[in-house]
């Protein structure tokens, strides 16, 4: 199984978090590990998908591609995070129809943005 190495997710994770929606707010909005991975272009979401398995909880890893995203984008100068209590709490990653939603089961999740 073939890693993906941080290097080549630094740029790509960098130009998803510059494109997050801005408004009202103090600055861009704030995205989730799992917003970040889906808004990856689709190649690199397919080598991330087969190197780490599945995302959450029902994928049977405890370290997904979202974790990998989420390792990767802690990383990148000028990043911002904070947690979000995840009870209750899932996240629809659909990318196509018919792909399942996706089950928060660690108590927090990160939000990541640049600042």
């Amino acid at each position: 199984m073939a890693k993906v190495e941080s290097n080549e997710l630094l740029e790509p994770i960098t130009a998803v978090l510059r494109s997050a929606a801005s408004g009202t707010i103090d600055g861009r909005g704030f995205l989730t590990s799992y917003q970040i991975l889906k808004r990856l272009d689709q190649t690199l979401q397919d080598r991330l998908q087969t190197a780490y398995g599945d995302a959450g909880g029902k994928g049977g890893n405890h370290y997904g591609p979202a974790t990998r995203v989420a390792k990767a984008a802690d990383g990148i100068r000028g990043i911002e995070k904070h947690y979000l209590d995840t009870e209750g709490l899932q996240f629809s990653v659909r990318r196509e129809e018919g792909d399942d939603d996706v089950e928060a089961t660690a108590g927090l999740c990160a939000l990541f943005r640049l600042s």
